[in-house]
């Protein structure tokens, strides 16, 4: 299994202090997927598709049906051993090389291997714990009904979330809070939030892109794991 960096990008949000599960850990599906989660905020990157035929034999092996789990330190010093700039693209990611699941209680292991060709670099750790059954928490979602679609770049959120810290300073510790309303589509979205320990109050209006073409579809991975193809079928049954 290769995984690239992108894959590995979600060990962003994981959490580094935890004792019920493991979320401390970034999860590797056997199929690829990847996912992190801090309790509150959960992402799953799709599959990369890169071929372990194309890659340099360094001993890589297939992930377990039940899936591993990678520290977020592992995660986060694979990437920085990954070339920054090589041709093959193939050669920015990494290879699973051990991919041993935890068992009864006891420990498992991972290990990931990196090369650009002239050195290679194995990095491996023991693994514990269990990972939050993060499906489970995607399927049915959708069941909801939507009420309101909208399309954003992610630079604007990043401003905010920069502007938004600004406002709430360092002193005090108090984060800030925001709740977001939906109102349709095309209307902007209303930001109303505190900051600080006194809660400062403040409001905002998030503009969505302007043309209903740039909404971004789900596609067959997505679906399958917000359970969108069971309702399909419910839905034409009659259910």
């Amino acid at each position: 299994m290769l995984v690239d960096r992108r894959s590995l990008a979600v060990q962003e949000i994981c959490e580094d202090d935890n004792e019920r599960f493991a979320i401390g850990c970034v999860r590797l599906e056997k199929d690829g997927t990847t996912v992190a989660t801090d309790g509150m905020l959960l992402l799953a990157v799709e599959p990369s598709g890169l071929d372990t035929d194309d890659y340099p034999d360094v001993g890589t092996v297939e992930i377990p049906e039940g899936g591993i789990i990678i520290p977020a330190d592992i995660a986060r010093e694979a990437v920085k051993n990954m070339p920054k700039s090589l041709p093959h693209e193939v050669l920015n990611a990494c290879a699973v090389t051990k991919a041993e699941p935890n068992k009864d209680g006891g420990d498992g292991e991972i290990e990931l291997t990196t090369t650009d060709l002239k050195r290679t670099r194995r990095i491996g750790s023991p693994t514990t714990g269990t990972f939050p059954a993060w499906k489970s928490m995607l399927d049915g979602v959708a069941r909801t009904k939507e009420t309101a679609t909208i399309t954003m770049r992610i630079s604007l959120l990043e401003k905010i979330v920069k502007t938004l810290k600004k406002i709430a300073g360092t002193a005090d510790g108090a984060e800030p809070y925001v709740t977001l309303h939906f109102r349709s589509s095309t209307k902007p979205i209303i930001i109303n939030g505190y900051a600080g320990s006194r809660k400062r109050k403040f409001l905002g209006l998030l503009a969505p892109l302007e043309t209903k073409s740039e909404c971004i579809e789900f596609n067959d991975w997505q679906k399958k794991l917000l359970g969108v193809k069971k309702i399909a079928r419910k839905a034409a049954k009659g259910e």
